[in-house]
């Protein structure tokens, strides 16, 4: 069936539905309040959201969303985990960076400095770079996933979505929880809150994980597990002098050592375009039988490795905010100043195998200042306004490392015992915009709404180039260096210089956008509600994230290498409608996506170097269907499904005309089933969960296809009468089911075929108690 043919089935299909359906994959689950814990066993309830600036029902909202819990989001380990639950959402992992995607736009660079496709905001910051969206979430009050361009009100970079936590909030009596998870692979997992009132006007709230774990990988050559460890701690202080004065304080902060993995899946390629023999004129592959390499990866499902040093990663997330809301009677003023510092330091084996042929060094820093005013209409008339100004000033420095001495010595260098690779570069964002959303009631039936944005954005980079070092080490061409390359970078003690960099070199640019809305949704009966929306959507241009040399970044009139702004206009619509109130909901939406400037970024196959790149015109066909039923009481059903074809319909490259998006999957599925037993015990909840992942590709090109798998995840939860005590016994990826998720150089230009894999079944036992 070739894929126009799909393509129209499936929006076939999806347009039944919106006749019929509705959409919205909402869980609400208990809290681990017992002040905020409701019983939702019996049915469905409303969810209220503020995915508009304002607190709504979901069911209201003209906007492809799903809205996660305060349960569902604890047992959730990694940002990662957010997908198995959302259809049309997929979140990998690759050097260190989620890759995230919403209805298959995606971030397909792994840079730590990128420019991300889809934002995620921690209660009122945005967190803009893509390392800073790696960050651990915990003590959630829920997680609001929209779907679709958000440009106006959620404007920054949302081409495909936007993905919102929201803290529990300080409680009105002194309560609290704690629990402890004990796993497979030695991990201990240890939650906690304690909230409550220090006054009549004044409340805390003061939230702690922590995770140290083994890890499901075994390096046979260090003969060491490679684990993960983090923990972080959050503190909320609410003010509310008056009822018409109200201001939060929040500040966390993050510590985790986490590896950065790859796999070397197939072997060596015999020589290296561009670089010469190697060592005594050995390829890749004869060195690494030299050093015992058998490349043992598939055959023990991933579980074992073979690199000459493990790899490690430490992220330090310090996000604040502070947030001001003034009822001044006819207009509410909203004040939400925002400051991040993140760092991440990872160590990576490019070569994945017991030969140091290339083990790279990664230290990012980013600091960023947000700040947005809002005004919002307090009337109860039709018409309903809110218009604001938003201001960003972030600032990125990135240096890039490798120990390349197997690779370049004695080739290039024969004298020296060792040879560092390194470069840099300084990147700085300012944008600001200012943004009107406004709805009217035409009847009490029908509700338009339009919105837009302006905004203008600011880019500057600096380029340190490469130079060459000869780095001192006691233990020269043996896997033992790797400490002291790591020394070296760390200390900028970088010794003999073996070749100079070339001159740094500089660039700024500016763009301009208005991104807007225009939507139309008419309440059919009181539960179905059916909409319709054109909306824009814009991601600001970009350089090129790494540079070796000045050519690589030089356009033939000396201008620095940029790309141009992506946008996105989305022809959309969708139904919400409880069929049955209280017992079905179906929610289904259908989309348009026509692409100008798709930005990609990826490795050039048989290089080893980096093209950042315009995609003049691309297109996107897709449909969504959601539906949550409790066909009676304690058995609550959750299905979600998503469809997307991609065509690349524009490009330089004539070869590329017709290929799928990168990381666009083509179908996904996710299946819950949970039934709440309730008995004089307490109350005992077995679940099961099912995600399927249809296939995509890793590049424009698409070279490797990967995807068309399904992971199964079951839990047993208990809950005390009363509440007091609760806990659960859990397995994930019941079948063990190993499959790569990301392949970054399908070309082997490092020697390897770098490969990121998703975790072993891990099970275990989570223990906790409400205070």
């Amino acid at each position: 069936m070739d894929n126009w043919l799909k393509s129209t089935l499936l929006t076939s299909a999806c347009a039944i539905a919106l006749t019929t359906a509705a959409r919205a994959d909402a869980q609400e689950t208990r809290a681990p309040d017992a002040e905020t814990a409701t019983d939702e066993s019996a049915g469905l309830s409303e969810i209220l959201v503020t995915a508009q600036r304002r607190e709504e029902s979901a069911q209201k909202v003209p906007i492809s969303m799903t809205v996660l819990g305060t349960e569902a989001m604890a047992t959730m380990q990694t940002i990662n985990d957010l997908a198995a639950k959302i259809p049309n959402v997929q979140i990998d992992e690759a050097q260190g960076v989620p890759r995230l995607s919403v209805r298959g736009i995606a971030q397909s660079d792994f840079n730590p400095n990128a420019t991300t496709s889809n934002m995620v905001y921690l209660d009122d910051v945005p967190l803009n770079a893509a390392l800073a969206q790696s960050a651990l979430t915990w003590d959630i009050e829920r997680a609001e996933v929209l779907r679709g361009p958000q440009g106006t009100l959620f404007g920054r970079n949302a081409t495909g979505g936007a993905i919102r936590f929201i803290s529990a909030m300080p409680t009105k009596s002194w309560s609290g929880y704690a629990d402890v998870t004990l796993g497979r692979f030695n991990q201990n997992i240890v939650n906690g809150a304690i909230s409550g009132p220090l006054s009549d006007t004044l409340g805390i709230r003061i939230a702690y994980t922590g995770q140290r774990s083994d890890g499901d990988v075994y390096n046979s050559v260090t003969r060491k597990r490679i684990g993960n460890d983090y923990y972080g701690i959050r503190g909320i202080v609410e003010w509310e002098p008056s009822d018409r004065v109200h201001a939060v304080l929040r500040a966390q902060y993050f510590n985790r050592n986490s590896p950065v993995l790859s796999w070397k899946s197939t072997p060596g390629l015999a020589s290296k375009p561009g670089f010469g023999p190697l060592v005594d004129g050995r390829s890749v592959a004869e060195l690494q039988a030299d050093y015992g390499f058998q490349n043992l990866g598939a055959s023990t499902k991933y579980r074992v490795t073979e690199i000459d040093g493990n790899p490690d990663g430490n992220l330090k997330h310090l996000p604040i905010s502070f947030t001001t809301d003034i009822d001044l009677g006819p207009v509410t003023l909203t004040s939400a100043t925002g400051y991040l510092k993140a760092k991440q330091a990872y160590m990576t084996d490019g070569d994945t195998s017991p030969v140091p042929i290339l083990n790279a060094y990664y230290i990012t820093n980013v600091r960023q200042w947000t700040q947005e005013l809002r005004l919002a209409s307090n009337a109860t008339g039709p018409f309903k306004w809110i218009v604001g100004g938003f201001y960003m000033d972030e600032k990125i420095k990135a240096r890039l490392s490798w120990d390349a001495t197997e690779w370049l010595g004695q080739t290039l260098y024969p004298n020296a015992n060792t040879v560092l690779y390194t470069r840099g570069q300084r990147q700085g964002t300012e944008s600001y915009a200012v943004f009107a959303h406004t709805t009217y009631e035409i009847t009490p039936e029908l509700m338009l709404t339009a919105a837009a944005r302006y905004t203008w954005e600011n880019k500057d980079i600096f380029y340190i180039f490469r130079s060459r070092w000869d780095f001192p080490t006691s233990v020269p061409r043996t896997s033992f260096q790797v400490a002291d390359f790591k020394r070296a970078v760390e200390t900028q003690n970088l010794g003999t210089l073996l070749q100079a960099a070339q001159p740094s070199l500089g660039g700024k640019e500016s763009w301009r956008n208005l991104s807007w809305k225009i939507a139309l949704d008419y309440q059919v009966s009181p539960g179905t509600m059916v909409y319709a929306l054109v909306s824009r959507g814009f991601k600001g241009g970009s350089f090129k994230p790494t540079a070796n040399v000045r050519g690589e970044v030089l356009n033939a009139d000396g201008s620095i290498l940029s790309v141009r702004p992506e946008t996105v206009t989305d022809y959309e619509m969708g139904v919400k409608s409880s069929l049955i109130p209280g017992r079905l909901r179906v929610n289904a939406s259908a989309y348009l996506y026509d692409f100008r400037d798709y930005q990609t970024n990826q490795l050039v196959p048989n290089s080893g170097l980096q093209l950042l790149s315009n995609l003049p015109k691309a297109r996107m066909l897709g449909a969504e269907l959601e539906i949550e039923a409790v066909p009676v009481d304690n058995l609550r059903l959750n299905l979600g499904t998503g469809f997307t074809d991609t065509s690349i319909r524009r490009s330089t490259d004539p070869a590329l005309i017709g290929n799928k998006l990168p990381l666009a999957e083509n179908f996904n599925l996710n299946a819950s089933m949970r039934y709440d037993l309730e008995t004089s015990l307490g109350t005992f909840a077995p679940e099961v969960n099912l995600k399927y992942r249809g296939h995509y590709y890793t590049s424009k090109e698409n070279i490797v296809r990967l995807g068309d798998f399904a992971t199964v995840d079951a839990r047993l939860s208990y809950t005390s009468p009363g509440e007091g005590v609760y806990g659960s016994l859990w397995i994930r990826n019941l079948t063990n089911k190993r499959v790569a998720l990301v392949v970054d150089d399908p070309s082997e230009f490092w020697g390897s075929n770098i490969a990121y894999v998703n975790a072993a079944r891990t099970y275990g036992v989570t223990l906790g108690a409400r205070f």
